[in-house]
């Protein structure tokens, strides 16, 4: 079973940092995808339901809350 996990951070470099520990830490169990563009994550999470979202509380813009 592979789980869908969607990281967003508005930084890429942190947003590769977590998909590379992710990959590392499950042994590629994770299909980890990652959004740097806070715009769009709901066409993303419509389109490609995950399973898990790691999502970076202060954004560009907007927080985790909105």
């Amino acid at each position: 079973m592979t789980i869908r996990v969607l990281v967003v951070d508005d930084d890429p470099r942190d947003a590769a940092l977590l998909r590379e520990f992710l990959h590392a830490a499950t042994e590629d169990v994770c299909d980890v995808r990652t959004l740097t563009d806070t715009g769009k994550v709901r066409g993303e999470v419509a389109a490609r339901p995950p399973d898990v979202v790691m999502l970076d509380h202060w954004l560009s813009g907007c927080t985790a809350v909105d």
